[in-house]
Order: structure tokens, then sequence, then C-alpha cells
């Protein structure tokens, strides 16, 4: 949306919000009553600075509560790292308040919507070190430090040890993440979840198991969190026992029942390509993001989650790492050339491959018929553990095995290059 475009739409929402609210007989309505603008029965779906319309805040009728989220979410697009959506209506709202204080007065109000779009744009936003406490997982030794996201065994600073221990009686949370975060109010904590999120990922991706056996998964209607009182703010990399500001927000969720000893699993986890994986994770070519998304998708099939999300979660993990085109070399079909790829990454033979590249198309053309709704499709614990198995053998090869590719071009050639030499 060009920036004229915006600027319409914003005043046209403005101007009407202004018309609504200097009507004369909507004094004492409430959010879900109904008031008549033009003839056509409008209802009340927001307040802002009072429970009633009573002349001190504002309201919004449903269409313009709708066209203002629009716009919001137009304007965050801008900077959507940075600025999240509530911060948006925020800025919006606090333009509103004072075109009402100047008796709904439109003159020279482009120039501050203008001058407000121009400082999201622009905004860089706080830098904070947050810190969160991980259940589910237990790190005895050193420190981990898996990207931007450094896990800890505790203790942890002393404001926070107190606030977990009262959570958590049992001492179930053995360790926290640090890790380094930038946003504005909602997007510093939004970014910092995500970013530990996907740093938990890549463990579970060499650490879990797919498929679980022999134990019920701990559900929860949160889903991977615990929602409590528990997140620490600080300016500097905080050390242990200092003291920092809290503030609410979660804490973040590994494991089901049983907690996962990382010290019992580094060995295995690094034969599999962890620790090539961390070698690569601040890269920033193309290639590098291809296998690190690859990981992250892997670690989230891991989680609670039905079958058929395991296995579509597990294809796009496939997809990432070798499903994208390549120059000056005539394409296939996505199906076909993920697994031509496949068959020669992880087959050694004729039969080998033919059975991989079998498998493999199948695979992505049953993850197709997942994705667009077929209603008879079943998927099997033994198909998501067969592709699951095929995803870390990939990630596997590509991270650890000869030769080794820059790049998706240079993969794709020495594929070509194998099927030519039969």
């Amino acid at each position: 949306m060009s920036q004229m475009d915006l600027d319409k739409r914003i005043m046209r929402l403005f101007h009407s919000i202004a018309k609504v609210n200097s009507m004369k007989d909507v004094l004492g309505k409430t959010v879900g009553d109904l008031i008549v603008v033009n003839g056509v029965p409008k209802r009340v779906v927001f307040l802002y600075g009072s429970s009633k319309v009573d002349g001190i805040g504002y309201f919004l009728i449903d269409e313009d509560w709708l066209e203002l989220t629009e716009i919001c979410v137009e304007i965050s697009k801008t900077n959507s790292a940075i600025v999240s959506v509530e911060d948006v209506r925020r800025y919006l709202n606090e333009l509103i308040m004072e075109m009402k204080m100047s008796s709904w007065s439109r003159r020279g109000f482009l120039k501050e919507v203008r001058k407000t779009l121009q400082f999201i744009k622009e905004y860089k936003g706080e830098e904070a070190f947050i810190t969160l406490p991980v259940w589910g997982l237990i790190l005895k030794g050193s420190p981990l430090v898996v990207g931007d996201v450094e896990f800890r065994p505790r203790p942890v600073e002393q404001e926070m040890e107190e606030e977990i221990k009262r959570i958590d009686p049992n001492g179930n949370v053995k360790v926290i993440a640090v890790t380094l975060a930038h946003g504005d109010r909602e997007m510093i904590f939004n970014n910092a979840e995500t970013q530990i999120n996907k740093a938990i990922n890549i463990i579970r991706a060499f650490a879990c198991p797919i498929v679980s056996k022999g134990r019920l998964q701990e559900i929860s209607f949160e889903g991977d969190y615990q929602l409590l009182r528990s997140v620490s703010i600080s300016h500097s990399k905080p050390k242990v026992g200092e003291e920092s500001h809290m503030t609410g927000i979660g804490l973040i969720q590994v494991g089901g029942v049983m907690p996962i000893i990382l010290e019992q699993h580094i060995g295995r986890m690094n034969y599999l390509g962890f620790g090539e994986l961390l070698k690569i994770i601040e890269k920033n070519d193309k290639f590098s993001r291809r296998l690190v998304r690859g990981a992250e998708w892997i670690g989230e099939a891991t989680k609670q989650d039905v079958l058929q999300a395991k296995f579509v979660k597990v294809a796009f993990a496939i997809d990432a790492m070798i499903g994208d085109t390549a120059e000056n070399i005539p394409d296939i079909g996505k199906r076909a050339r993920i697994a031509e790829r496949a068959s020669f990454l992880l087959g050694t033979r004729y039969r080998s491959r033919v059975l991989i590249h079998k498998k493999m198309s199948d695979f992505i053309s049953k993850r197709d018929s997942i994705a667009h709704g077929s209603a008879k499709l079943t998927v099997t614990e033994a198909e998501v553990e067969e592709i699951g198995l095929y995803a870390r053998s990939l990630l596997r090869r590509l991270l650890v095995g000869e030769p080794r590719f820059k790049d998706i071009n240079q993969l794709a050639r020495w594929v070509q290059k194998q099927s030519l030499l039969g």
C-alpha cells in the first residue's frame, strides 16, 4: 500500500470516528449496545478511556474497529520486527484522543499522522537481555550457547530465584535461558520468546523422539507455556546473583513429563550433527539458514501434536533443506526434485536410491494431500517415524557428510552429475 493510499485510508477512518463520536444521542452506551448511524444500526465494539460513552474517551463501531485493526497491521509491516500491531494501535489511539481534545478538528492532523508513521518506521526499539526459566531441560555443566541464546544451569538472579521457588516449589526448573532482544514494549518479549523457542527446537531436533513411546505426554491447553510471572530484564548481560527488573510473561516448557538431561544426549546429538549446526547457525548465507530452519521444523515436530501435523512439519523440514529450485538446471517439479536429491544424498546403490526416491515422492504427495484437507487420509506412527528418520538423516548428511555443499546450486549440480554417472 502506497503512502498516499494509507494517508487517505487513515483520514477516512478518523473522519468516521469523529462523526460517530459527535452524535448527541450516544451518551451512556457501552460495548454491545446499538446506535443508529445514517439510519443504519451499528454496534459499539470498543471503548477507549472509559467504561461507557461519557464524553471522556471515545468509542468505535464495528466497521471502524475492523478498519483500525487492518490499518494497524499495514503500519506494523513497515517495522514488524520492532513494533507490534498493539503498539501501533496505542500510537493511533493517542492521535485519536488528540483529535477529540481539539473538538474533533482535523486541522493539521494529516501532518501529525505522517510524523507518527515516520516515527514507527524508523524506531529502533529498546535493547535488553531477557532471562526466562526453562521447564523440562536439565543442564548440569557449562552453559550451552545455541545461536543468540545461552542456556545456563540454575541458580539465577536472586529476585527471579525467589519467584521460581514460589511457583515451582519442587524445583523442576533447572535451566534458564538468556538472550538479547530488541523491540517496543510487547515485541521485545515476543522476540525473546521466539529466539529461545527456536534454540529449544534445535535442541529437540537432535535430542527428542518425534513419536514418543511408553508414556502419556503432558497435555496443556496453553500449549508449550506455563503462564508464570518469571522473566527478568537487564540492559547488560546478567551475572549470577545480580538483581534485575522483573515483569510478567512466561515460563517456557520444553518437554512433557520427563525432563531432558542434556549431558546424557550430547554424544548422540553431536553424532547427528548438532555440533556442526552450532558452527553454522550464525552464518548469513541462504543454505546455512535452510539447514537451521530444517532443524527447527524437526524440533517443532517433536512436540505434542496429532500425527498428521507431525508428518507435515517433518515434510516442511525436508522441503526447507533441499526443496529450493536451482539456477541453470531444468526444474522437474518440487516432488520429483526433493525425491531425486534425497535419493542421491542418502542412497549408496541403485536399489536403495530407487526405494528412497519412491518413499520421498510418496511422502511429499501425502504432505500436499494433508495440507489440502483430504478428509479420508490417515497417517500412522510408522509413517511419521519413517519420514522423521529420513529428515534427520538428510540433516546429518548435509552437516557432516561428504561432499559438503555451499549452496543449493552446488547440491543440484552434484545430484545432476550423479544421475548421469548412474
